[in-house]
């Protein structure tokens, strides 16, 4: 049976689903983890369901009936496996079924390990997030700040003084000193959009005062900001660099 999935202000699970000819809400809790599905021409509750700290499904009143499970991802009723896009998660074991694709660059020193081991509190939806990223520039003092979308490879930050477009000369985690940014899961596409929209492209003019973004650390203070995510940087506009300087 064909199902239509609506989604609203949550990017990993759906609020309505139309199916069979009926439309049915989903009710989720702070992670996303659908708690009840609703009839919503009747307000019967069609599909129940509880997990416990780690995703385990340890009651569901109606199986299958909608593919969305813990914190969100695509549940499968067979290996009790979830996916989230570049992985799998077991929560039997509360870990991913591979070793995360940055390797160490996200943050935990175990490969294998899901979100810190804070499972009731945290989500991570892909397993990959934005970084801010600092390197020396390279035609002027001090240094220089840039996004990097660790799903894609692809950095995105403002044009150096001279008008080029440095981005495909960033090298990211693991080259440049880097911080992987808080709450960016799942609103890469967001940012790495607003940097390239108000990136400027033409000569730069550093503390303009007729512009919103003058420089590239307010390019994305302004574009973290914008998207309702922390501002932290590895290192300043000016001085050391940890690990380079």
């Amino acid at each position: 049976m064909v199902s239509r999935f609506i989604y609203a202000d949550h990017i990993n699970v759906p609020e309505i689903i139309e199916k069979g000819g009926k439309t049915y809400r989903i009710l989720h809790d702070h992670l996303g983890s659908p708690r009840f599905v609703i009839d919503t021409q009747t307000g019967q509750i069609v599909q129940e369901l509880h997990y416990d700290a780690w995703g385990n499904v340890v009651f569901d009143s109606n199986p299958g009936f909608q593919p969305f499970g813990f914190a969100g991802g695509l549940y499968d009723t067979h290996t009790k496996l979830i996916r989230f896009g570049a992985r799998d998660y077991d929560p039997a074991a509360g870990r991913w079924t591979a070793k995360d694709p940055i390797q160490f660059e996200g943050g935990d020193t175990n490969l294998f390990g899901y979100v810190f081991a804070n499972a009731v509190n945290e989500v991570d939806l892909t397993g990959l997030a934005i970084w801010v990223c600092v390197r020396p520039a390279r035609d002027l003092p001090g240094n220089h700040a840039y996004f990097w979308d660790d799903r894609k490879k692809q950095a995105c930050g403002m044009s150096a003084s001279s008008g080029g477009d440095p981005d495909v000369n960033e090298k990211g985690p693991g080259k440049d000193h880097c911080t992987k940014i808080p709450d960016t899961d799942g609103k890469e596409d967001d940012i790495m959009k607003c940097c390239r929209e108000n990136a400027n492209r033409a000569l730069w003019f550093p503390w303009a005062p007729f512009k919103r973004v003058h420089d590239c650390f307010g390019l994305i203070e302004y574009c973290l900001g914008k998207a309702g995510c922390p501002v932290l940087f590895p290192a300043g506009r000016t001085g050391p660099i940890p690990g380079r300087n």
